[in-house]
């Protein structure tokens, strides 16, 4: 199970883009809290994304059961064909579609047409059947992925988590040490506190943004904050800074 806050793992989930005015707006919230020394300007709320899968544990075991139901009905359905082949329907069945498509324009527009009129050709139950096969083989991995991944402990809805824990980096990436946090009458009175309830309200994120900066704050340990500075010392890595990621 990763923790919430290893900063060894850098895949950040593809999630929210942020408008240009967003961006321009996170640029100087970040600014704020390092004392200007925050360059990186096209930093967007995708970058700000979710090292998870999913924004919350009940949408994470709603996805392992989706893909568990998905994976069993392939695997009948899969069966059925099969049934349907030996007893030579499928067969039959293809050339009564054959048969339908030969009214139809010859010239065919659409893609789809195209994957029908070949899959007619080696018979529509085996093209399915090769389809839903592949389709179950990596639902089955991604759902291995989901369950060895895990969920991070303590917490119930991760994106305002990873966003602050995101912040948390920039701030030791540009400041040198570990950012504090604490409150005057209920308000952040922090830099780094400051630049988390900033950026929540810049991206609209639901949540507490007092109590993820302060979990995150207190969640750093020595080693991850020299961790964090040796990513800081990489060409590499502030090339990811400077650049949106576009990984999938």
């Amino acid at each position: 199970m990763k923790k919430p806050y290893d900063t060894s793992n850098n895949n950040i989930w593809p999630g929210y883009w942020g408008t240009p005015e967003q961006i321009e707006e996170i640029s100087n919230v970040l600014s704020d809290m390092t004392d200007g020394k925050y360059h990186a300007s096209v930093l967007s709320g995708h970058d700000l994304g979710n090292p998870y899968s999913f924004d919350t544990k009940g949408e994470w075991n709603k996805a392992q059961k989706t893909l568990e139901k998905a994976v069993r009905q392939i695997g009948e359905l899969l069966v059925t064909f099969k049934e349907l082949s030996d007893l030579g329907i499928s067969e039959e069945i293809d050339m009564d579609i054959r048969f339908e498509r030969k009214g139809m324009k010859a010239s065919r527009v659409y893609a789809t047409d195209l994957v029908i009129d070949n899959g007619i050709r080696l018979g529509t139950t085996r093209i399915s059947s090769e389809f839903l096969l592949t389709l179950s083989v990596q639902f089955s991995k991604y759902l291995e992925d989901v369950k060895k991944t895990g969920w991070p402990e303590g917490i119930t809805k991760a994106r305002q988590y990873s966003i602050a824990r995101k912040i948390a980096e920039i701030y030791v990436q540009y400041n040198g040490e570990s950012p504090t946090f604490g409150t005057n009458s209920g308000v952040a009175s922090t830099s780094y506190g400051k630049a988390v309830e900033g950026i929540f309200k810049i991206l609209g994120v639901k949540g507490n943004a007092n109590g993820a900066a302060r979990k995150v704050a207190q969640g750093l340990t020595h080693e991850m904050i020299e961790e964090i500075k040796k990513k800081n010392a990489s060409p590499r890595y502030w090339f990811s800074l400077g650049r949106r990621n576009k990984k999938s």
